[in-house]
C-alpha cells in the first residue's frame, strides 16, 4: 500500500512535507532554531528568509499563515507548536525551526533547541528588559548544548531599517559581554538590514559529525495516526540510519512496541534510506500505531531501556533559591519535567538542601545546587549528564542534569506516584 499525504495533512504539519523540491538531504544539512521572547518577530523572520531565498534559488516561500497554521495560533496571533521551513542557503540545505516564545510553552521551545545545530536568538531592540531577556535565553541555549548563537535584533519596524543598538554602544558592549560569558562569539549580532549576513553564516557553518554507526535514536516531533495500523511521524534522526522495510521499536509514555518503516516520505528522488543528522518524515505500520504521540523515541529493538527513577542535580532558574526552596517544601509535586523527549509528571523526594559553591552544570557555574531524586510518571530514555528542566504551573523553576539512573519503580510505587501527582 502506498501513502500520499493530503493537502490538509501537509498544512497541519507546517509545510514541511513539501521539502522534497529543494533536496533537503545531502552532505551539508543543518537544523536552525529561531527562539526568543514572546512577540519578538521569530515567525516573521522565518517567513522573510524563505521569501528572500526564493528569489535566488529553489527555496519555496513559506507565508506566516502556514507557519502558524493551527486554529489557536491564528486566533491568538502567536506560535504554539514547532513549525518547520526548509531553505537552500546555497551550499547547505537547512531546516528552520520556528519555536514559541510564551513562558507557558517553555517545553515546546526546549524541544526546538534540542533539535537544532544553530540557534537564532530573536529579540526586540525596544524590549523593556533587553539584557535580562538575552541572559535568560542564553542560559537555556547553553544548558541544552546549542553550539552557535546568532543574535538577531528586531526593532519591530520594516526589516530594512537600522537597529537602535547601533546608536547605543553601552548596550552593545553589555550584549557582547553576555555572549562571551556563555561561550558564544560576540561578532554574530545582526539586524534586519543584515539578513543576508545571517544566511551566509549559516551557509558556511561546519557540518557536525554524523553518528551513523551508533544505534538508531530518533525523537518524534509530530505524529498523525491514520488508522490502527498506519501512522505518519516527523522526527529528528540523532543517531544511526533508517531504511524502508526496517523493523524498529518505539518507546515512551510507559509503552514499548515494534513497528515497520513502510516509507520515507521526504527523501528526494525516492531514496530508500536516510542517515543521522536530519529531520525526516516516515510512514510506519504496526498493530499498535494508535499509541504513537510526539515525544516518543524510535530506536532499534533491545538497545535502550526507559527509566522512571533518577537522581539529579538541579539549580533554581529563573526564580531565586529562596523561592525555589519554598515551592519545593510546600508542594513537592512538579507538574512537568522538560527534556529532549516527553514532558512527564514527577514527584521530588530526598532533597539535599546543602548548597555547593562553584559546581558546574553544562558549563555553567552555580552557587546553589540541590541533589534530589525524581520519580517520573512516564518512563524516558535517559543518560547520565543529560540536561533537564523542571516546571510548575507551566512555568520554568529549575535547570538540571541527570546524575545517576536508578532501578525502575515497582507497580505499587508507580500507583502511589500517580495518586500523589
Amino acid at each position: 500500500m502506498r501513502f500520499k499525504l493530503s493537502p490538509r495533512v501537509i498544512n497541519q504539519f507546517s509545510y514541511y512535507s513539501t521539502s522534497e523540491s529543494i533536496g533537503l538531504y545531502n552532505n551539508r544539512s543543518l537544523n536552525v532554531c529561531l527562539f526568543g521572547h514572546h512577540q519578538s518577530g521569530k515567525t516573521v523572520l522565518c517567513s522573510t528568509i524563505t521569501k528572500l531565498l526564493s528569489k535566488v534559488n529553489s527555496t519555496r516561500p513559506v507565508p506566516i499563515n502556514l507557519l502558524d497554521s493551527n486554529e489557536d495560533e491564528k486566533k491568538l496571533g502567536s506560535t504554539i507548536n514547532l513549525s518547520f521551513a526548509p531553505i537552500n542557503t546555497g551550499n547547505t540545505k537547512v531546516t528552520l525551526i520556528d519555536s514559541p516564545g510564551r513562558d507557558d510553552l517553555i517545553n515546546v521551545k526546549i524541544q526546538g533547541l534540542n533539535l537544532a545545530h544553530i540557534g537564532i536568538l530573536v529579540v526586540s531592540n525596544d524590549h523593556t528588559n533587553l539584557i535580562e531577556t538575552i541572559n535568560y535565553e542564553l542560559t537555556l541555549a547553553k544548558h541544552f548544548n546549542l553550539k552557535e548563537i546568532i543574535l538577531f535584533l528586531n526593532d519591530k519596524t520594516p526589516v530594512t531599517s537600522d537597529p537602535i543598538i547601533d546608536n547605543d554602544e553601552a548596550k552593545k558592549r553589555q550584549i557582547q559581554s553576555l555572549l562571551n560569558e556563555y561561550g558564544y562569539r560576540d561578532n554574530l549580532i545582526v539586524s534586519g538590514k543584515s539578513i543576508q549576513q545571517l544566511i551566509n553564516h549559516i551557509d558556511q557553518y561546519p557540518i557536525p559529525q554524523r553518528n551513523v554507526q551508533c544505534p538508531l535514536f530518533m525523537k518524534i516531533v509530530q505524529a498523525k495516526v491514520f488508522s490502527r495500523n498506519d501512522a505518519y511521524i516527523l522526527g529528528y534522526l540523532e543517531k544511526g540510519k533508517l531504511e524502508v522495510g526496517q523493523n524498529v521499536t518505539i518507546i515512551g509514555k510507559g509503552r514499548e512496541f515494534d513497528v515497520n518503516i513502510s516509507k520515507i516520505v521526504s527523501s528526494p528522488m525516492g531514496f530508500e534510506k536516510i542517515e543521522s543528522g536530519h529531520l525526516c518524515e516516515l510512514m510506519i505500520r504496526g498493530d499498535r500505531c494508535k499509541w504513537i504521540t510526539k515525544g516518543m523515541v524510535v530506536t532499534e529493538p533491545g538497545i535502550y531501556q526507559a527509566n522512571d527513577n533518577i537522581d539529579c542535580l538541579i539549580k533554581p532558574f529563573p526564580i531565586s533559591p529562596d523561592d525555589f526552596k519554598e515551592k519545593i517544601e510546600n508542594l513537592k509535586s512538579i507538574k512537568l519535567v522538560y527534556s529532549d523527549q516527553i514532558s512527564s509528571r514527577c514527584f521530588i523526594t530526598n532533597i539535599n538542601h546543602n548548597c555547593h559553591d562553584e559546581v558546574t552544570i553544562n558549563s555553567q557555574q552555580s552557587t546553589y545546587l540541590y541533589k534530589c531524586n525524581l520519580k517520573l510518571s512516564h518512563s524516558l530514555i535517559l543518560s547520565n549528564h543529560q540536561p533537564i528542566a523542571l516546571g510548575q504551573d507551566k512555568k520554568l523553576i529549575a535547570l538540571g542534569q541527570v546524575d545517576s539512573i536508578l532501578t525502575n519503580l515497582k507497580a505499587d510505587d508507580k500507583l502511589k506516584l500517580f495518586i500523589k501527582v
